[in-house]
């Protein structure tokens, strides 16, 4: 009995090769998080910084519960706060923005809440990870605290340079959590000034 190595040899790289498309497809119909949960964790940091970037990989996250994201790779090793946005004493609808944090002055993602029952949903997430302007010492990030024509406007979110002032007025970007469409979306400058936390101390 003659054996045919050569034959063999091909047969057993098919096989390996259908295995690899196989897994392939099986890899392409998972939604976009799974996909990354189940990548080793330095592929995950890649996915991490480009998030910025990807529509559809942010809204894997989007409508999902806060705890959701809390216990996700995305967030996990970061730190959490949060601050409320609320319309008035009566409404039974409360917003919120989380800020996921890598050190205590230096907020990574801006997270969109909306508070439904008894849990919070992720409506939209503002990534400030490759935000060149918060690069600088003398700029500060600040929210609840922002005034808009003289009133306070607690979905304003502002860039603003730092000066020994009891208002900031130097304003280099601004967002809205805007409750009625539910996004952050960035807006004019005119106008804004934010509260300095700061001054008098």
């Amino acid at each position: 009995m003659v054996i045919n190595f050569k034959f063999i040899r091909k047969s057993i790289l098919f096989i390996l090769f259908s295995i690899l498309l196989l897994n392939c497809n099986v890899e392409e119909k998972k939604k976009p998080h799974e996909a990354v949960n189940n990548a080793p964790k330095a592929i995950r940091k890649v996915f991490v910084k480009n998030l910025i970037g990807n529509d559809s990989l942010k809204e894997a996250f989007i409508q999902k519960e806060l705890n959701y994201l809390r216990s996700n790779p995305f967030f996990k090793s970061l730190q959490y706060s949060s601050t409320g946005i609320h319309i008035d004493t009566d409404s039974k609808i409360n917003y919120s923005l989380g800020y996921f944090n890598s050190t205590s002055d230096k907020t990574d993602f801006l997270i969109f809440l909306k508070k439904n029952k008894d849990s919070k949903i992720c409506l939209d997430i503002l990534s400030l990870k490759d935000e060149k302007l918060l690069k600088n010492d003398n700029n500060r990030l600040s929210s609840f605290f922002c005034y808009k024509d003289g009133k306070q406007d607690e979905e304003i979110i502002a860039i603003a340079e730092y000066e020994e002032e009891e208002f900031l007025t130097k304003i280099l970007k601004a967002w809205r959590a805007d409750r009625k469409t539910e996004k952050i979306i960035e807006i004019p400058v005119d106008g804004i000034k934010v509260e300095n936390m700061d001054y008098g101390f």
